[in-house]
């Protein structure tokens, strides 16, 4: 195993904020066939049923659309330091409360820098680089590539990922058979 440390920023091929919320990707009551990821959506875990629909143009949809592997990190407010992994290819365009990586695939696992990001020392990172942009937490990206994360074979990180995976999927079932029980007994 290499056990050096690298920074995320030697992980991903992109990064960017999202589409103007307000001028680029307004969301509109009508359903346009586009959705668009908002802050909101990223911290409360909704599904993509449940994003809302924007009127963005075919440029916008161009420049942001939501591709498998694709990680979303919220950059500002309450919720900064939440992240999402796109595990699919999405018909969606993301704001710019957003920031979205693109990781080169061929020396990291988009879902091993998805873990790494969830993780609690990702946050205690997210808290100590937020400060001093604004009265409202606040994160540039810059800051945010410098996160330092174990630099593994890709094969070690596909075994690290699924483990993880494997284990959030024995959470979601848990917890569905905890809700059922709770409607059970109500």
């Amino acid at each position: 195993m290499i056990s050096n440390l690298t920074t995320l920023e030697e992980a991903v091929i992109s990064s960017n904020t999202g589409a103007d919320a307000i001028k680029r990707a307004p969301i509109v009551d009508e359903d346009t066939g586009v959705r668009c990821l908002r802050i909101g959506d990223v911290s409360n875990k909704k599904p993509y049923s449940e994003w809302g629909f924007t009127s963005a143009d075919d440029k916008v949809i161009e420049k942001f659309s939501l591709k498998r592997d694709d990680i979303i990190i919220a950059r500002t407010g309450n919720t900064i330091g939440v992240v999402k992994y796109i595990d699919k290819d999405t018909n969606s365009v993301y704001n710019n409360g957003l920031i979205r990586l693109k990781i080169d695939k061929s020396k990291f696992y988009p879902k091993y820098i998805y873990y790494n990001l969830a993780s609690k020392s990702f946050k205690d990172f997210v808290l100590a680089i937020s400060g001093g942009t604004s009265t409202q937490p606040n994160m540039k990206i810059k800051h945010t590539l410098k996160f330092e994360i174990r630099n593994c074979t890709l094969e070690e990180q596909k075994v690290i990922a699924k483990i993880l995976s494997d284990l959030d999927k024995k959470i979601e079932v848990n917890n569905q058979i905890n809700d059922n029980f709770v409607k059970l007994i109500a």
